[in-house]
């Protein structure tokens, strides 16, 4: 595993397959990254090692020439305009709004849970940049993304469906969204793969491999080995089962970005 940044000029395009000259390609966007304005340092800090000052940002100069860095900008560039237009992400709200109003959300005001609906949203293009993230964290050889492996075949078929910028089907990679619907603090996180428990009668669970993208506010939850059971029983929060998008809906303070910051600081 690569630990630091290697200067290499030329090579093999991750995503086009094709020999070229490397670029800069940001595994996570940038636009939804920046901390702040003028993107100073800040704190890096992984559980049970010591935290670390570091420009903003997560990228690699190994993995697309710039063919393939287009491919993946025109996908970020689509997908950033939708989530700020719907003002799913808390660079898209207005500067000075503190709690999302949606007469949508459905809040219990007392344990800070609910879900919010929306209609007509361009579902294709908000998975298949969930998809290319977890491709781009897949693939990267960066020591920060180490919490992010598949197999060879399942990184194939994503990297097929990005060149075609085919969402694929809601049973392949299904995603699921979280909203942080009060402002908190500014921060970012890189993806993870965890386990994902369902209960099923009588008093037993299945488990999931679930893929968690931290975004400006937004939780996207990418299932990598889904069966029937998952699909049928969630059908109506994955993204593409019909024309109104479920969305889980929580505050800061509810929150487990909330928590996961709290535990950050406090080690």
């Amino acid at each position: 595993m690569r630990k630091r940044k290697n200067i290499v000029s030329k090579g093999l395009c991750k995503l086009t397959l094709k020999e070229g000259k490397y670029v800069e390609s940001h595994i996570l966007p940038r636009a939804l990254t920046m901390l702040n304005k003028r993107g100073e340092k800040a704190i890096q800090k992984e559980e049970g090692v010591l935290g670390k000052l570091r420009f903003q940002g997560w990228y690699d100069n190994q993995i697309c020439i710039a063919d393939g860095e287009k491919i993946l900008s025109d996908i970020d560039n689509k997908a950033i305009k939708i989530l700020r237009k719907n003002q799913l992400v808390w660079s898209g709200w207005p500067t000075m709004l503190h709690s999302l109003t949606d007469d949508k959300i459905k809040l219990d005001e007392e344990q800070g849970l609910g879900y919010r609906l929306l209609t007509g949203l361009d579902w294709k293009a908000l998975k298949l940049f969930f998809l290319s993230i977890l491709w781009r964290a897949a693939v990267s050889e960066r020591e920060d993304m180490k919490f992010v492996s598949l197999s060879t075949d399942m990184i194939e078929v994503l990297r097929i469906a990005l060149i075609n910028k085919d969402p694929l089907s809601v049973k392949e990679f299904p995603v699921r969204l979280y909203q942080i619907v009060t402002r908190g603090a500014a921060h970012n996180r890189t993806p993870i793969i965890e386990d994902f428990e369902i209960s099923v009668p009588p008093f037993q669970f299945r488990k999931y491999k679930v893929c968690r993208i931290y975004l400006d506010g937004l939780i996207a939850h990418i299932t990598l080995d889904p069966d029937d059971y998952l699909i049928n029983t969630l059908k109506g929060v994955f993204l593409g089962v019909n024309d109104q998008t479920f969305i889980f809906a929580h505050k800061f303070e509810n929150s487990r970005s909330f928590d996961n910051l709290i535990s950050a600081i406090s080690n």
